[in-house]
């Protein structure tokens, strides 16, 4: 016997028409902030019995979220901000440049660019990540006789798959599905290994297999020769090729040492980019460098801003469910 039952009233159900327009709306592909809005403020005009609480509920439910998110966009932001610092120094073309040497035929191909697009996207998010890893190793995979779909399935599988729903380094999205579901984000990365590995293993698989035809008409291409660097190789740009990598691999030792987990291993994550973002700066710009280190930051915010502001709307209908 139930020591107590849980009573519906027309909040909880408003709510539950609310979670059905939304799944409904997102089936049909469209946007879904403004349905968000809408049934923020009915939920505030029922909760609160005035108009006046249904306005203040949309903004305060919004600014609610934000702060929950705040960890994940600083964090975004400051990766980005290292992306944008290796690719003017040259850095990005240096790391991914090993990896081309050995994209000989398609089917190798297809993982390298994968694994490639995993690795990035555990440390640079997914959507810097397919800047970097799309611009530069693209024109090798497809030089090397993998078809661009392919490469598109591979990069995207491998990174918003299986790197940004088990993103166990920034804990990014993770960190969104525990908060909307009122858990730790340790509880989401445990308990859903089982989900994220079988999903990961068996559309990554089926995506190779379905693939596997069109890659063995075009074995016996081989990869051409390496084009041209796009800019001279400086000191600095080799330096923080190899910094980069380093400094990550540190973390991970790190995190493993102390047993560093959810927020502390963000921290580890976000405080290294920022860090061998400003030592990238000062290399390679000198003088510039306070200013270069405030355009990155600047373009960090701005595109992690970008990403996150529907997923704040959204996010703030579901915070006031769980609420």
């Amino acid at each position: 016997m139930f020591d107590s039952a849980v009573v519906l009233t027309p909040l909880h159900y408003v709510y539950l028409i609310g979670v059905l327009v939304i799944l409904a709306v997102m089936v049909l592909r469209k946007d879904t902030p403004a349905v968000c809005i809408a049934f923020l403020f009915l939920l505030g005009v029922i909760g609160l019995g005035s108009i006046t609480g249904g306005i203040m509920t949309v903004f305060n439910s919004i600014l609610f979220a934000a702060k929950e998110f705040m960890e994940v966009i600083a964090t975004i932001a400051l990766v980005t901000a290292l992306s944008k610092c290796l690719k003017d120094l040259g850095s990005d073309y240096l790391m991914m440049v090993p990896m081309s040497k050995i994209m000989k035929t398609p089917s190798v191909t297809w993982w390298i660019l994968g694994i490639t697009m995993l690795l990035f996207s555990l440390f640079l998010w997914p959507s810097p990540s397919v800047a970097l890893v799309g611009a530069i190793m693209l024109p090798f995979a497809v030089k090397a006789g993998l078809k661009p779909l392919a490469a598109a399935m591979a990069m995207n599988l491998f990174g918003h798959g299986i790197a940004l729903s088990y993103d166990f380094v920034i804990q990014g999205a993770p960190a969104i599905s525990a908060g909307a579901a009122g858990i730790s984000t340790s509880d989401i990365l445990t308990q859903g290994r089982p989900v994220f590995w079988v999903m990961g293993i068996v559309t990554v698989t089926a995506a190779y297999l379905l693939n596997r035809k069109s890659m063995a008409a075009t074995e016996t291409v081989s990869a051409e020769a390496l084009p041209e660097e796009r800019k001279k190789v400086t000191k600095a740009a080799i330096a923080i090729a190899v910094l980069t990598p380093a400094a990550f691999l540190a973390d991970i030792l790190l995190m493993l040492a102390f047993d560093l987990k959810g927020g502390d291993a963000t921290s580890m994550v976000s405080g290294t980019a920022v860090l061998v973002m400003c030592a990238g700066a000062v290399a390679g710009f000198g003088r510039q460098s306070l200013e270069k280190v405030t355009d990155y930051v600047t373009g960090g915010f701005l595109f992690a801003i970008m990403i996150f502001a529907p997923v704040i709307i959204i996010g703030a209908f579901f915070f006031l469910g769980g609420s």
